[in-house]
């Protein structure tokens, strides 16, 4: 977990590109609000950008996302995702470098423990869709929404909350 996030920063560097981290905030939605409690989620990412001719971004990602325990009958769960991927960054006219369009996959490594039986883990696709705001070359703020099936019946969605900042 630490090493991804690490091998992206030093790729970022040694790419020449300017390194972001995102402070995320998730509300759980569906299947997930009802495993996690409805508590809010908590995260952190870090990436950078690569511009493309057309203008617009590629933005390769690294992603740890938290939700608090749940206690329910007495059985404590926690659930939380490391995800590694990429999103596209479409700038809208208008204001330079302002208002964008995002969309993103990623790979998710989630994990859900339950104390006194153990975890289990699962490894799959994530796919989002959001919107964002530069406000300042080292502010922004973007929020999306994002889906991952855990299995067959259960399906990990969130509408989440991000602040960047760029170093």
């Amino acid at each position: 977990m630490r090493t991804t996030i690490l091998l992206l920063a030093c790729g970022a560097a040694l790419a020449g590109g300017d390194l972001r981290v995102q402070l995320q905030l998730a509300s759980p939605q569906g299947d997930l609000r009802e495993a996690s409690g409805g508590r809010l989620g908590y995260g952190l990412g870090i990436h950078t950008e690569v511009a493309l001719a057309n203008g617009d971004n590629l933005r390769p990602r690294a992603d740890l996302l938290f939700f608090p325990a749940f206690k329910l009958a007495g059985v404590e769960n926690r659930t939380s995702s490391l995800g590694v991927g990429c999103d596209y960054l479409k700038w809208l006219p208008g204001r330079l470098n302002a208002v964008y369009l995002v969309g993103g996959a990623a790979v998710l490594r989630w994990s859900n423990q339950t104390v006194g039986t153990g975890s289990g883990d699962t490894t799959r696709l994530g796919l989002s869709a959001g919107a964002g705001l530069r406000i300042t070359e080292s502010l922004g703020w973007e929020g999306r929404y994002s889906f991952s099936p855990l299995s067959r019946s259960i399906r990990a969605r969130t509408l989440g909350f991000g602040f960047t900042y760029r170093f």
